[in-house]
This record gives structure tokens, C-alpha cells and sequence, in this order.
């Protein structure tokens, strides 16, 4: 994901943002951001989740559904100026 301020990457699992109750901020700028799911994005991958929900669950039963669902909303993660 990149900061809407500096364009610079910042990982989803990166420090900053996995803090709990506390404002988040670019570690490249400081500037406030904030973590927001894209619609347009969730619907560009919502076909290819559910096919790889429907591939993957044969394999291991209903834990497919959830994969395919936290592929998509990590997918659509993006970073908005607060």
C-alpha cells in the first residue's frame, strides 16, 4: 500500500499500522492515515476469490470460505489521509 502523502510503501503488517487505539501515521512522512477497504477493488477481486474458494475447498472443507474471504479483504486494503 502506498501513503496517500508521500507515496511511499508502507507494509500492511508493518508496525505503524497494526497499533491498537492509537492514531496511525506513515513512518516515512508522519503524516495520519488511515486503513480503509476500497469497494471498487473488492469488486475487481471477488470473482477470483470465490473460484479460489470453490478450488481450495475440497481440499479443506469449509476453511476455504474464510481463505477466500481474507484474500479478498486483504486485497482491498487501502490507505486514506485521516
Amino acid at each position: 500500500m502506498k501513503c496517500p502523502h508521500c507515496t511511499k510503501s508502507v507494509s500492511l503488517f508493518s508496525k505503524e499500522l497494526n497499533r491498537f487505539g492509537k492514531s496511525k501515521v506513515c513512518p516515512h512522512c508522519a503524516g495520519s492515515i488511515r486503513i480503509h477497504v476500497d469497494l471498487k477493488s473488492a469488486a475487481l477481486w471477488f470473482i477470483p476469490a470465490v473460484l479460489l474458494a470453490l478450488l481450495v475447498r475440497p481440499l479443506v472443507g469449509s476453511w476455504g470460505t474464510g481463505l477466500g474471504v481474507t484474500l479478498l479483504l486483504l486485497l482491498s486494503f487501502r490507505l486514506k489521509p485521516a
